[in-house]
């Protein structure tokens, strides 16, 4: 297949075929090497190029998915042999040393001047958490960054002109639009982001490129966008966690959920991982999971069957198992509104703030009256072979006031009906202490 995009504001076209990697396609047919082969899973940053603005690794990107797109590497963002500011600023500012992990560095920092008027130290550092540095240290890096941040404008126009508006998914699919394929074999492989179908390096990319035949979900409008129904949130399958994080329906009516889309990766990871693809991989670590459940929420499955719907807490039946049947897809994921004066709870234990898979993830979702626990919904994720609904532990809540002997005792409960296991993150010994610390912490915070 030919799949054209632009790149580096030049049409061009690729036949390398459109399981290929996009990292190889532009290292090898176009000679664009300032995007690295680090770690070929998505976790050092990089291999970062910009997709329609947006920083993305490009290692877990498959070239059918740039049809269309807007690219930008790292070779296209000086002006001839004139440095752009930014690049010249990380020069000025000690930000590079061996350099090979500047050009992701250049275009995650500066996607982040060109969508942010005022920039922080904090975003900042949270915009470069996805780009792993072994030998400048951040702290020059940052500097540097914020140096050219002092002409805002200017720092970010390579990187605007990076960008496309895309309206149309996201405004067909607010007005109800039903376009949408199912697989034509069972055999069908299906892929939204990538982020964990692509992530494990060689093996994955071979076994993809087998595949009989290839969905892409993330083209479809009926899996996109947030829509308020009467008395819950409407979120398609193939919504971003970038998209959660700073849609404004989500952020008011289910901040949790918004919450944790902000601890999923770092910026390249969110900016391709999907609420759907998550709940199908089926990890028992998938930081949304117990989100999902402490929210009650359902899922919309469609098949040549017709359409069902599914409360999620039903939907994992064993270690990376679902309810879904060969040819069903997740369509759409419906949220309940919480009531009002509800309370919620989230905390993640990892070994560091981005870019962890989690070793515990606790979500709470507490309904609350006259400073009473009326019901409460308890998860925990990285606990047990499947996300993990608390339910003793939950029961023990209702028509509790939130005290110390309370709090004691649904730790413990929580505690025993968790199964965790060692492995290469933790011990299970250590995940059993953290629930339970967690449990407690999330009935104590009601009495503030």
């Amino acid at each position: 297949m030919t799949v054209a995009f632009t790149l580096n504001n030049r049409e061009v076209c690729s036949e390398a075929g459109g399981a290929e990697r996009l990292l190889d396609v532009l290292r090898d047919e176009f000679g664009l090497t300032g995007a690295k082969e680090g770690c070929g899973e998505g976790e050092c940053g990089a291999c970062t190029v910009l997709l329609d603005g947006k920083p993305v690794c490009a290692c877990l990107v498959p070239l059918c998915q740039v049809e269309g797109c807007v690219m930008l590497t790292v070779e296209g963002v000086a002006d001839g042999d004139e440095l752009a500011p930014l690049q010249q600023a990380l020069l000025d500012g000690g930000g590079i040393q061996c350099g090979a992990c500047t050009p992701g560095i250049v275009l995650a920092a500066g996607a982040h001047l060109a969508e942010c008027d005022k920039p922080t130290r904090a975003g900042v550092n949270g915009a470069l958490a996805g780009n792993i540095c072994r030998c400048t240290g951040y702290e020059r890096i940052t500097r540097s960054v914020l140096a050219a941040a002092k002409d805002r404008e200017l720092a970010a126009a390579p990187f605007v002109r990076a960008r496309r508006d895309e309206p149309g998914a996201e405004a067909r699919s607010a007005e109800g639009d039903t376009e949408l394929s199912l697989p034509a074999t069972a055999s069908t492989t299906l892929v939204a982001g990538g982020t964990d179908l692509l992530a494990g390096g060689t093996a994955a990319w071979e076994g993809f490129r087998r595949s009989n035949a290839v969905m892409d979900l993330t083209r479809m409008p009926a899996l996109k966008g947030v829509r308020m129904a009467k008395d819950h949130l409407d979120i398609g399958a193939a919504v971003t966690f970038t998209e959660l994080r700073h849609h404004p329906l989500v952020c008011e009516h289910l901040p949790m959920l918004a919450a944790v889309a902000g601890m999923i990766g770092a910026r390249q990871i969110q900016n391709r991982a999907t609420l759907g693809g998550n709940m199908a991989n089926a990890s028992p670590a998938g930081d949304s999971l117990p989100v999902l459940l402490a929210l009650d929420a359902e899922v919309l499955v469609v098949g040549a069957g017709g359409e069902r719907r599914v409360p999620y807490a039903e939907f994992h039946t064993g270690y990376r198992q679902t309810i879904l049947e060969a040819g069903e897809l997740i369509k759409r994921v419906l949220v309940p509104l919480p009531k009002p004066g509800s309370r919620w709870y989230l905390r993640k234990v990892g070994t560091r703030a981005a870019q962890a898979i989690s070793k515990v993830l606790f979500a709470a979702c507490f309904e609350m009256e006259a400073g009473a626990i009326v019901r409460a919904r308890l998860a925990a994720g990285s606990v047990s072979p499947v996300p993990l609904c608390l339910r003793r532990a939950a029961a023990a809540c209702a028509t509790q006031r939130p005290t110390e002997e309370l709090a004691r005792r649904v730790a413990r409960l929580a505690r025993s009906e968790a199964t965790p296991i060692d492995d290469v993150r933790s011990s299970a010994r250590y995940r059993s202490h953290v629930l339970a610390r967690l449990v407690r912490r999330a009935v104590l915070s009601l009495q503030a």
